[in-house]
């Protein structure tokens, strides 16, 4: 109930905080797999943990940390590695931004892979925070997937 709630919070600051993104766009993941950006915030602190042991993490001051929320779309009847080891964004000093936690559809990750299965021609809405912090008025340009970068699209 409260891991929803605070997934239905977090969608709902999307609109206070959020850069405008393309939400239609599709980008390829691999040759099976695509995705869509959702949705992309910038927050000054950030929780980890859960119940009494959460942990509040601030950026400093002029900093914000970079929360995506990925939808992803298995276009095949396979089962497909979404490996989000090798997921980046990249800032305009070319520095790369790595994931740093992440949540799969109100379901708390509590592995130590950030390697995520989806089945056949099934969808999955991901959110993703990234570490280090950006700039606070920096706009978020570019993911690096394997070495491969993608320019985002904006409205």
């Amino acid at each position: 109930m409260i891991k929803n709630l605070l997934l239905l919070v977090l969608l709902c600051s999307l609109g206070l905080n959020a850069q405008k993104i393309d939400r239609k766009t599709m980008y390829d993941y691999s040759e099976n797999v695509e995705f869509r950006i959702f949705g992309l915030t910038k927050q000054r602190s950030v929780d980890r943990g859960a119940g009494q042991l959460v942990t509040t993490i601030v950026a400093k001051k002029g900093e914000r940390f970079v929360t995506i929320i990925f939808d992803f779309k298995n276009k095949s009847s396979e089962t497909q590695i979404i490996d989000f080891d090798n997921i980046f964004l990249r800032d305009k000093n070319g520095e790369l931004h790595k994931v740093d936690y992440l949540q799969v559809a109100g379901v708390r990750f509590t592995g130590k892979s950030y390697q995520q299965k989806l089945k056949g021609n099934k969808k999955r809405k991901i959110i993703v925070q990234f570490v280090p912090p950006f700039p606070k008025e920096e706009l978020i340009n570019t993911i690096v997937i394997d070495g491969k970068t993608i320019e985002l699209k904006y409205k």
